[in-house]
C-alpha cells in the first residue's frame, strides 16, 4: 500500500523523481496499473490538445510547459468550459493595471499589479508586482516576485530562482538599449516635433505607425501635390529623447511631456528605408491601439497569410515574431484632394512635346496668317513672318 511506501526509510539512491525512481519501484513490485491518457475521453477536447501531456521534471519542461498555454493557438486549453480545471487559488482581487500597463499574450494572476510596465508572453502568479519601465518577456514569474522600475527581464524566470540583479538590465547600464532589441533588430532614431509625435503620447513599449508627408511638384504647371503616405507599421518604441522609461511624478503618475527625437525597433531593410524617408518629407508618429496587433494576426492567419506549424515551439516563435515584427508592405496613402476638393489628385504633368518650325520657330504645321516675306536659298524656299527672324 501507499502508505507503507511513504513510511520507509529515505532511500539515498533515489533520484526522487516519479519516472527515476518511484514508478519502477512499482513496477518491481508488481503493484503498478497503466492508465493510457491518449484514450481518454474529455468532453470539449479538440483533436489538437487530445491527450495532451507533459512531463516537467526539468526546469526547461516546467518554463516550456507554460509557453504553450500563452499561445494563441495553445496545444492544451485552459478555458474548456465543459471540462474546466478545478484550483485553489489564494483569495486576492483581481489582477490590476495601472499607469498604461500592459499585457499581451500572457496570463496574469489574481492579486498582481503590473504599473506602466510591459508583460510579453509571460505567466504571472499571483501577488506580483511590476512597477513602471519595467519589461517582462518569455519568463515565468513566481507568487510574490516584486520587479522593480525600468527593469528588462528576458531570460526565463524558473522554478526557485530569484530575480537578482544579475537578471536585470536597468537603464543608464551599459548595453541596455542592445538588450532591449530583439534578435536581428535595429534601432533607429526618427527626428519629430510636438505636433508630429501625438503631443507627447507616446511612451517606450507603445507601437506606433510611421506616416510620411511630402510635397510632389511633378514637371507641369499648378501647385504641387500634398500627400500623406503610411510607409511603415508596427514599430516599437524603444527610447523618447534619451529615456527608455516612463518617468513617473510625486503623484504616481505617468509624466506626459513633449521630445524631440524617438528611437523605434526595426529590421534592417525598414531601418534603410526609415533613413531614406527622413530625405523626403516630414514624418509623423501614429499611435496604434493595443488591439491592433492581436486583430491584425488573427486576420492573417485566416487569410493563409501566416502558416502556424505544427510544432508547439516553433508555432510559439513564430506568432511571437509575428505580433511585434514591423510591417513595411501594402503602404495606403491621402492626397489633398480627399482633404479639399481644391486640392489636387495627381502630380502636376508636362504639357505635350510640340514639333516646332527651326526657321520660323513656329510649330510644325501651323499656318502662318499676316504679311510674310518669301527667302530663297538656293531650291530652299522659307516663309517668314514680318517680323520674325
Amino acid at each position: 500500500p501507499a502508505s507503507s511506501f511513504w513510511s520507509r526509510p529515505a532511500d539515498s539512491a533515489s533520484v526522487h523523481d516519479m519516472g527515476g525512481s518511484i514508478v519502477p519501484m512499482f513496477v518491481e513490485r508488481g503493484t503498478a496499473n497503466v492508465y493510457d491518457f491518449a484514450r481518454n475521453e474529455v468532453p470539449g477536447a479538440t483533436d489538437r490538445d487530445r491527450g495532451y501531456w507533459r512531463d516537467v521534471g526539468t526546469l526547461d519542461s516546467y518554463h516550456e510547459a507554460h509557453m504553450d498555454l500563452i499561445s494563441v493557438h495553445p496545444i492544451f486549453n485552459l478555458y474548456n468550459s465543459e471540462w474546466p480545471i478545478i484550483t485553489l487559488p489564494p483569495t486576492l482581487p483581481p489582477a490590476k493595471f495601472v499607469e498604461n500597463g500592459t499585457a499581451r499574450e500572457s496570463m496574469i494572476d489574481s492579486g498582481s499589479i503590473v504599473s506602466g510596465a510591459d508583460v510579453l508572453r509571460s505567466v504571472v502568479s499571483n501577488d506580483v508586482r511590476i512597477l513602471s519601465g519595467s519589461k517582462v518577456e518569455g519568463s515565468v514569474i513566481l507568487p510574490g516576485v516584486r520587479i522593480g522600475r525600468n527593469a528588462v527581464v528576458r531570460n526565463a524566470i524558473t522554478a526557485g530562482q530569484p530575480v537578482t540583479q544579475g537578471s536585470l538590465v536597468k537603464p543608464g547600464d551599459r548595453g541596455f538599449l542592445a538588450a532591449a532589441l530583439g534578435p536581428g533588430m535595429r534601432a533607429v532614431t526618427v527626428p519629430v516635433s510636438a505636433a508630429s509625435a501625438v503631443a507627447g503620447f507616446v511612451f517606450p513599449g507603445d507601437h506606433v505607425d510611421l506616416v510620411l508627408t511630402q510635397s510632389v511638384p511633378g514637371g507641369g504647371d499648378g501647385p504641387p501635390l500634398k500627400v500623406s503616405e503610411t510607409v511603415i507599421r508596427n514599430l516599437r518604441v524603444l527610447a523618447t529623447d534619451q529615456r527608455t522609461d516612463n518617468q513617473v511624478g510625486d503623484d504616481g503618475k505617468t509624466v506626459v511631456k513633449t521630445f524631440s527625437n524617438v528611437t523605434v525597433e526595426a529590421t534592417p531593410k525598414i531601418a534603410e528605408k526609415i533613413a531614406v524617408a527622413q530625405t523626403i518629407g516630414e514624418l509623423s508618429l501614429s499611435l496604434r491601439s493595443l488591439a491592433d496587433d492581436s486583430s491584425q494576426l488573427e486576420q492573417a492567419i485566416a487569410s493563409g497569410a501566416i502558416d502556424v506549424p505544427s510544432d508547439p515551439k516553433a508555432e510559439k516563435a513564430m506568432l511571437a515574431r509575428a505580433d511585434d515584427a514591423p510591417i513595411a508592405g501594402d503602404p495606403t496613402f491621402s492626397t489633398g484632394a480627399d482633404v479639399s476638393r481644391f486640392q489636387r489628385s495627381s502630380v502636376p504633368g508636362k504639357p505635350p512635346a510640340q514639333n516646332t518650325d527651326s526657321s520660323t520657330g513656329a510649330p510644325a504645321g501651323a499656318v502662318i496668317q499676316g504679311p510674310v516675306v518669301r527667302v530663297a536659298r538656293g531650291n530652299a524656299v522659307t516663309l517668314v513672318p514680318v517680323g520674325g527672324k
